[in-house]
């Protein structure tokens, strides 16, 4: 697993992969329908890296 904190420090070994985006504050139905359809992006074959892109704090709460 890599954690990146700004899209200057993206690994070479993830670029070109699939990307899910979203305020992931558990992984609800809706949430694996995001990370599949991210996986589906990438391919049946793993060839391509998937991640998730999450928020921190999570919107909900700066714009409160």
């Amino acid at each position: 697993m890599d954690i990146v904190h700004g899209w200057q420090e993206v690994p070479q070994h993830v670029k070109g992969g699939s990307l899910a985006i979203g305020a992931f504050d558990g992984v609800h139905r809706g949430h694996r329908a995001v990370l599949g359809a991210a996986k589906a992006k990438a391919g049946s074959d793993g060839a391509l890296p998937v991640g998730a892109m999450i928020f921190e704090p999570l919107p909900r709460m700066y714009f409160q």
